[in-house]
């Protein structure tokens, strides 16, 4: 019995070294990109406003982060480094303005923003290197689009049709404004709604692999997060694949009579021990070139981003609940729909004098929902400075919880004896028996 935990130990250590060496592989092979076409598709296309409103003017787009991205690899400094020491330093030109006098007058400006992988840049380099930001953008879209389809198809083929619009209906009310078109958003969520599309058909086609595996599919997946994201929605990586488990009620461990609440529990510690553990190791990596204390600077940015005494937002406190309730202040149509629906289902329930689900929730099904629905507050709570003052692109990680409710109003709406035979619900759909 102890030596399979050590074997998996064991593989575990050198699946995670290999990620590692892979991810600092690809950035130092797209650093080898030519600047000079880069540069001259970013100097004619990049946003000169750090942050401009949206086409309606509801909320403000992030250009800050997206010039940031743009010019990475771009700056003074970054002529002077080789490939190897580019993708560690992370050299950029910086925020919007900056970006303006240095691209357009010439001007020396730049800084190393080595905390993150910015792993993104196996994608935007090469694209940048045919196209300029415009068509950046527009593969963007298009990424975050087709990922999503692929994911509404693969619930409303193993799940439900029903499910699968309410995944499309809480995405349209979801502010998703810069995840749509900017690189470092996209990817994040198309990650996401890759791993729920192949969640489910992996349980429905290879369901060994998948129930033998899949902590490792989540470690796997909290590392290519934490290589891409720039602290923006890391966690849709891990809940909207929760999601769609839930909606499926198809967990590993169920022929072992495991509680589906403790197997999520797992997931999340698996997806944050590759989270957490990925994003570290650029910390160490960039040890080796850096002069100046990395444990210092790390440390002062988590106290930072998870304190209420530093980078005051204005004259807003940074409170663990001004963070859940600015979050929510831009879900406003989302949660009309919710209470919309919450009338309804009320309505219903007294008319049948019925439970508020059909057939009454077992206490272990109770704990799933709870545990998936709470993990985007928790994080608003955690990360409390971060959120309170990037709200209104923060915001977003809350559509699995909007869903998650919507989902089961629905349930509780449509709920009588003949429930389970209707043609568009999948056999033990909504179950959770």
């Amino acid at each position: 019995m102890s030596r399979i935990p050590a074997k998996a130990i064991l593989w575990t250590g050198v699946l995670y070294l290999m990620l590692v060496f892979a991810f600092l592989a690809a950035l130092t092979l797209v650093n080898k990109i030519p600047n000079e076409r880069i540069l001259k598709h970013v100097r004619g296309s990049f946003s000169h406003e750090n942050y401009r409103y949206s086409l309606t003017g509801i909320t403000k787009m992030d250009h800050f982060t997206e010039c940031i991205v743009l010019t990475m690899g771009l700056s003074d400094s970054a002529s002077n480094m080789g490939s190897l020491t580019r993708s560690l330093l992370s050299p950029t030109v910086g925020q919007c303005d900056r970006t303006r006098e240095a691209l357009l007058r010439s001007e020396k400006h730049g800084f190393n923003y080595w905390r993150f992988w910015h792993g993104y840049q196996i994608v935007s380099r090469p694209v940048l290197y045919f196209t300029d930001a415009h068509g950046l953008r527009l593969i963007c879209f298009l990424i975050f689009s087709l990922s999503y389809l692929l994911m509404f198809q693969s619930i409303r083929t193993n799940i439900n049709f029903s499910f699968s619009m309410i995944s499309a209906l809480t995405l349209l009310v979801a502010p998703l404004y810069s995840q749509l078109y900017s690189i470092h958003y996209s990817l994040v969520w198309a990650l996401g709604f890759s791993l729920a599309a192949f969640l489910l058909y992996s349980a429905r086609q290879v369901g060994e692999i998948f129930k033998r595996y899949y902590l490792w599919m989540f470690g796997v997946v909290g590392m290519l997060t934490a290589y891409f994201d720039l602290l923006t929605n890391p966690l849709v990586t891990l809940t909207i694949p929760l999601l769609v488990l839930y909606w499926k009620d198809d967990w590993p461990g169920k022929k072992q009579s495991r509680p589906a609440w403790m197997t999520v529990l797992m997931i999340v510690t698996a997806w944050s021990a590759g989270y957490f553990s990925c994003w570290g190791a650029k910390w160490i990596l960039a040890s080796f070139v850096l002069e100046q204390s990395v444990v210092l600077e790390i440390g002062r940015k988590i106290a930072c981003r998870l304190g209420s005494e530093y980078c005051p937002d204005e004259d807003i406190p940074v409170t663990a609940l001004n963070s859940i309730l600015r979050n929510l202040y831009y879900w406003k149509i989302g949660i009309f729909a919710v209470l919309s629906l919450a009338a309804v289902a009320a309505l219903k329930t007294v008319h049948r004098a019925k439970g508020l689900v059909h057939g009454r929730r077992q206490f272990g099904n109770t704990m799933t929902f709870l545990i998936i629905f709470l993990l985007p507050f928790a994080w608003l709570a955690l990360a409390r400075n971060h959120s309170t003052i990037h709200a209104w692109f923060v915001a977003p990680i809350l559509y699995p919880s909007f869903a998650l409710l919507i989902g089961e109003l629905w349930r509780t709406i449509r709920s009588h004896p003949t429930y389970n035979k209707k043609k568009d619900i999948a056999p033990g759909a909504g179950t959770h028996g």
